[in-house]
């Protein structure tokens, strides 16, 4: 399965970066493509270039410019501004690799504002253009230190609950432990 990856926000776009880079090492040791195309997709110019070169032209970052209106903080800021510039991130995304992927998996984290509102807003479009397409959500929950943060708590549940209307499967990553500098053992 071939899978067009969308990174939104910081989390997100870090995840999407290692998508590309596994998709480099898949082609190189085993002649597997794995991502038709993967794009990171942020309001941070910083984040954006922190990002680690990948070998191949598949991972293409994206500068979403404009001010997310009220707070910047919450979900809901994170939605609105996605719905606002929603065309001009598909405009952006025309490089390709809509076609040739078997599904679209977009990862964002859960705590943060672009990516928790902007997955659900950008799932619900992928729907609408792509329908014979699955849409699958890989979401981050938060670190265990962001769980003192009551708008994190409060941008995890909304962000939930939004991607489980319009995703057809959601894949949670439970933060937890990690972030902590502390060695995690599973």
């Amino acid at each position: 399965m071939k899978l067009l990856v969308i990174g939104i926000g910081d989390c997100g776009c870090r995840l999407a970066s290692e998508f590309a880079q596994l998709d480099h090492t898949a082609r190189a040791k085993r002649r597997v493509v794995i991502v038709s195309r993967a794009y990171a997709l942020n309001n941070d110019q910083a984040c954006l270039n922190s990002l680690p070169k990948a070998k191949t032209e598949t991972l293409q970052p994206i500068l979403i410019r404009g001010l997310m209106a009220g707070d910047g903080k919450s979900t809901e800021s994170g939605a609105n501004f996605m719905r606002q510039e929603s065309d001009r991130v598909f405009s952006a995304m025309r490089l390709g690799g809509f076609f040739e992927a078997d599904a679209f998996m977009l990862i964002a984290g859960a705590g943060g504002a672009l990516g928790s509102g902007g997955v659900p807003v950008l799932a619900q479009i992928l729907k609408e253009r792509y329908v014979d397409k699955p849409v699958y959500g890989l979401i981050i929950l938060p670190f265990d230190y962001e769980l003192d943060d009551p708008q994190r708590v409060h941008n995890t549940a909304i962000c939930l609950k939004s991607v489980d209307k319009v995703t057809d499967a959601a894949i949670l990553i439970d933060g937890g432990g990690f972030g902590t500098g502390q060695h995690v053992t599973t």
